[in-house]
């Protein structure tokens, strides 16, 4: 699991944002299911095998034997250490 630790108040800015798009992919979120959502999640405990993003890409992946894409790969390519 990786958990993205944002504030509330942070959250409820971007959906502000992202609801004023008029990208039809942009799907409408009222700010009370964002509320219900925020009520329904708890940080992970200690004892849970959680990684806590911090901005580094290479310690989220690191656990898995993959690394993050560098500019002379595919955008979208993430390989395997050790692979090409």
């Amino acid at each position: 699991m990786v958990y993205l630790s944002v504030e509330k108040d942070e959250l409820l800015r971007r959906l502000a944002t992202r609801n004023e798009s008029e990208d039809a992919s942009a799907l409408t979120v009222t700010t009370s299911a964002l509320e219900d959502f925020f009520a329904c999640f708890a940080a992970p405990a200690d004892d849970e095998e959680a990684v806590v993003y911090t901005g580094d890409l290479d310690a989220v992946l690191a656990p898995t034997g993959f690394s993050a894409p560098t500019r002379t790969t595919r955008p979208r390519a993430i390989r395997r250490r050790g692979r090409r």
